[in-house]
């Protein structure tokens, strides 16, 4: 655009009913425009400040590429302002604990302990430039924070190995409980008793890497543990005493001991647990710490001890005790259902009952009918005359 063209356009702006002369600029309105657009006059060259008026007085006309390159530069510092200012309202949510990226839990305390170390961490985040006091401040307190910080990262860790160390005293606790009570033992190393099992071993190891047992815990424990107890009567005691002897509990497990099953009770007299001894009505309680060795079920482990009787053994016959120093016995029944034998001894008379294990060799063959004037059981005399 000539320099004619651009005064016919101005003068058609502001002055379309007036021919504009180029002398009588001073005189019009469109002065007071060309002194806004033209700006602070500077020595030099008089054809580059020419140029210079020219470009400002075509942006300040609407539909020019001046004009539409002044709009969008006005737009786009306004877009900037806007930037920075949201830029400053985030960092102010961040420092108050509510932006997306949070003020750790340690530089807070620093920051709320420390006005000077605020107004620095203030001016850091909004991107001013800090002070030469206030940098020196900031990268010291800085620092500290990124010690403190990786401290935490490495005592993390150290519990976590303390941790896997106490997991591996479990199962070194667990080795040790099945010497004593091999029953209770399995019962917690199945893996659907993993949360007994974890129990119990953070109730022994008393540990501050697993935790120490809350007294409602502890109660949970013991009523998970109540029922294989009970069904391991023989291994109460040594259960209990494994507890006593753990160094860890200062009360020798006395706050989980008196919530457990008790064991068989003892004869006054002696002193000594009462022995459970094998009779029909006892039987089955034999028969189960049997299978705990075999890995038979009840039912297999029956037929083999009917096998083992009716192979070696036939009522009459005379047999060897194994105790010491052994006994001579004579068979007077075998329970084709359980194996159980009924034996007389010739020492004393007195009835006795036994397994086919629990018998020696055959010492003299007997008829298979046992004396009438031998005490028997109602059962038996049934089942000899069917």
């Amino acid at each position: 655009m000539t320099d004619k063209e651009l005064f016919e356009k101005v003068e058609n702006k502001f002055l379309p009913e007036k021919s504009l002369k180029l002398e009588r600029f001073n005189k019009t309105k469109f002065q007071k425009v060309l002194n806004e657009i033209r700006g602070p006059s500077s020595p030099g060259n008089v054809g580059a400040g020419v140029g210079s008026f020219l470009n400002r007085a075509a942006a300040a006309i609407p539909g020019t590429r001046g004009y539409r390159m002044r709009s969008a530069e006005a737009r786009k510092q306004e877009a900037l302002a806007k930037q920075e200012e949201l830029k400053a309202q985030q960092s102010e949510k961040d420092l108050q604990g509510g932006g997306s990226k949070k003020m750790s839990e340690t530089t807070a305390k620093f920051y709320e302990a420390n006005p000077q170390f605020a107004t620095a961490y203030d001016l850091a985040k909004q991107g001013k430039t800090l002070s030469s006091e206030q940098q020196r401040l900031y990268n010291k307190i800085l620092k500290q924070i990124d010690t403190i910080e990786s401290g935490k990262v490495q005592k993390a860790g150290k519990q976590e190995a303390q941790k896997e160390n106490k997991n591996i005293a479990g199962e070194r606790i667990l080795k040790r409980l099945s010497a004593t009570a091999p029953n209770i033992t399995k019962f917690l190393i199945d893996p659907k008793n993993k949360a007994t099992k974890d129990l119990y071993i953070k109730y022994i190891l008393q540990d501050d890497a697993l935790g120490i047992p809350t007294e409602k815990e502890i109660v949970q424990l013991a009523q998970n543990l109540t029922k294989i107890l009970q069904a391991n009567v023989t291994e109460i005691n040594n259960f209990k005493r494994f507890i006593r002897d753990q160094y860890s509990l200062q009360d020798k497990g006395a706050g989980l001991i008196k919530l457990l099953p008790s064991a068989p009770s003892k004869d006054k007299g002696t002193g000594k647990t009462k022995k459970i001894t094998l009779r029909p009505e006892t039987v089955q309680h034999f028969i189960k710490k049997d299978i705990e060795k075999s890995g038979r079920t009840i039912a297999d482990q029956m037929k083999e001890m009917v096998r083992q009787a009716n192979k070696k053994y036939k009522e009459g016959n005379l047999v060897k005790g194994t105790g010491k120093p052994p006994a001579n016995y004579k068979i007077m029944d075998i329970n084709n259902e359980t194996g159980l034998i009924t034996v007389r001894s010739v020492n004393d008379n007195r009835p006795y009952y036994k397994f086919a294990k629990d018998l020696g060799e055959v010492i003299e063959k007997g008829a298979r009918q046992p004396e009438l004037n031998l005490p028997e059981s109602f059962d038996q005399v049934i089942k000899r005359y069917r």
